[in-house]
């Protein structure tokens, strides 16, 4: 689901104005596609990883924004986790 290639009709001809309308037509195309993923109901499970996929189709890893990224990806899964287990400890 992250930005794939959709033709435009654009020729070379066209340089950045034609790469800038692919670009924006790509990413509209993304936003349109995870906007139909999100109206759907889904187990948690689903939840995390369809939100590990959005960081990964909207956010570029780069040594700046590895640590960060990581963070984030891990963060809410262990948040999840704990508060669950907590559920299920309080609730037997």
């Amino acid at each position: 689901m992250a930005f794939g290639k959709i033709a435009l009709g654009f020729d070379n001809s066209y340089g950045l104005k034609g790469r800038l309308a692919g670009a924006l037509a790509q990413f509209i195309a993304c936003l349109r596609d995870w906007h139909q993923i999100l109206q759907q109901a889904c187990p948690m499970a689903e939840w995390q990883q369809h939100l590990l996929d959005l960081i990964d189709n909207f956010f570029q890893v780069d040594e700046q924004s590895a640590e960060t990224l990581l963070y984030i990806k891990k963060t809410p899964y262990k948040s999840w986790r704990n508060n669950w287990l907590t559920f299920r400890l309080n609730n037997r």
